[in-house]
């Protein structure tokens, strides 16, 4: 029996230590500026981000962000032509890409920062700004002779009407700018075993506003606001003068 109180006892040591993680020797970084990139899944496209923090204080940061984002339309479904040979497949009824550009202010908030290497720092942001939406028209090729043609509702009755699309950058001359707002918030969960190494996995929720609705299929559930879920990667470094001059004065 104390043997396997012994066994048990050291085992439970064991879990304990490899649960609390390696404690990090390097002296952390004071000043804890963040240059970081991430890629978002949205439940309506994709996206991705370059974002710098400005340290305001060891709990909070300033956030300044670009990212470039798809957005797809629910009622979007690929399909193709059975008597197709090429088998292309396209969203029957879609008129339009819509892309758009966000430049964003935040704030970042830590609301549990790891004292270790194996530790999870959890972090808070959200972020507002101005969104620029891009409506670019999508062409199709129409008939055995392969037309290049818009979607028309009333000549493109079903899916045999159409053999695939046309060349993605056809239709750039007519793409359309919308501008509207933007925002995001989320929660962040940064796992990284570097101090200078940002590495993170974070969830929340974004929203796009615009000033009218945006076009994207041929029916009459377009809407003017995007709202959606997304979970993205995010990766970067942190960027400390300090330790820079240390370096510098090492070599």
């Amino acid at each position: 029996m104390r043997n396997l109180i012994v066994i048990g006892f050291c085992i439970l040591q064991t879990f304990l230590s490899f649960a609390q993680g390696e404690i990090d020797s390097i002296p952390k970084a004071l000043v804890r500026n963040e240059h970081s990139v991430a890629g978002h899944l949205y439940t309506n496209g994709w996206g991705v981000e370059y974002c710098y923090g400005k340290m305001n204080n060891i709990h909070s940061k300033t956030l300044y962000s670009f990212d470039f984002a798809i957005i797809h339309d629910a009622k979007e479904v690929k399909v193709s032509n059975p008597i197709s040979s090429d088998n292309s497949r396209y969203a029957y009824g879609k008129l339009n890409v819509f892309f758009n550009t966000r430049f964003t202010y935040g704030k970042l908030h830590n609301l549990y920062q790891k004292k270790d290497k194996g530790g999870v720092e959890i972090r808070c942001y959200y972020k507002i700004g101005p969104v620029f939406g891009f409506l670019k028209p999508i062409y199709y090729k129409v008939g055995k002779e392969s037309k290049i043609e818009k979607f028309n509702s009333a000549s493109h009755l079903n899916i045999t009407d159409i053999y695939g699309k046309a060349s993605f950058f056809k239709g750039f001359s007519e793409i359309k700018i919308m501008p509207g707002a933007h925002i995001k918030g989320a929660v962040s969960f940064e796992f990284g075993k570097k101090d200078l190494i940002i590495n993170a996995i974070e969830g929340g929720l974004s929203i796009d506003i615009f000033m009218k609705e945006v076009e994207i299929m041929a029916n009459d559930f377009n809407s003017f606001y995007f709202a959606a879920l997304f979970i993205s990667g995010r990766f970067g470094k942190i960027k400390n003068p300090r330790i820079k001059r240390i370096k510098t004065k090492n070599n």
